[in-house]
């Protein structure tokens, strides 16, 4: 090998380059979301779009889940739909790379009617899925206050986080809003969060087990940057 070659091969080393594209392209596109719901094979959609139902995976406690694999980073409205049940509607779900965001949709029991009373049909609009489903008042309690509005999708911001190398990387958990996010993967990364205050918490543990925190309230209302030091993490 020529020497003028050995010596860029060298340069493009000891440069850190190499490690920064292996980094970029390796690190994850994509998250994950845990669906958890009190009803089984409950229907489950996300802005709109059918990603499956709930499964029995703890019947003793009356959880039923669904994990959805290969969500885009953003934020979306999730929405549980079973028969005989209200639509159950969470807004601001955010999904984050490299991470596995959890909510919870609960479906309230619905009265029935007596069976002396007669069954009226009546048509509900639902405008999120286009169509018109048509129930019983035997089957399920319809009064005329129910509506389906759609919801503005709110906006989020990208938050790019950079720790200092003598933070311990591998020990470190990231909550944002009391949601566990997960471990972080490299030194340097971002996550969308929804526009207004976001409580963004750090906590890792030592070598002997001690605990340290650092949470900080960060009013996010444009692309922003984060610096975490170790010297500001607190005993926990």
């Amino acid at each position: 090998m020529k020497s003028w070659v050995r010596d860029v091969l060298i340069a493009f080393l000891s440069s850190g380059t190499l490690v920064y594209l292996i980094t970029k392209f390796t690190e994850p596109k994509t998250g994950e979301l845990l669906v958890q719901s009190n009803i089984d094979s409950a229907e489950v959609f996300l802005n709109g779009e059918f990603k499956g139902i709930t499964g029995p995976v703890d019947t003793l406690h009356n959880i039923y889940k669904l994990k959805i694999n290969s969500v885009y980073p953003g934020s979306y409205q999730l929405m549980l739909q079973k028969k005989f049940r209200n639509d159950v509607f969470i807004n601001d779900v955010v999904i984050n790379p490299g991470y596995l965001t959890s909510r919870s949709g609960l479906f309230i029991a619905l009265k029935k009617l007596s069976d002396k009373e007669k069954p009226v049909k009546a048509k509900i609009l639902n405008k999120e899925r286009g169509h018109i489903l048509t129930e019983t008042k035997n089957e399920i309690n319809i009064t005329s206050e129910t509506t389906v509005s759609s919801v503005k999708k709110p906006t989020t911001r990208r938050l790019v986080i950079w720790f200092t190398r003598e933070v311990p990387l591998a020990k470190v958990i990231l909550f944002v809003n009391s949601s566990f996010m997960g471990t972080p993967s490299s030194y340097e990364f971002s996550i969308e969060l929804p526009e207004g205050l976001n409580e963004i918490t750090f906590i890792y543990s030592d070598a002997i087990g001690n605990k340290y925190r650092y949470s900080i309230t960060r009013n996010i209302s444009s692309d922003d940057v984060l610096i975490v030091k170790r010297n500001e993490f607190e005993p926990n």
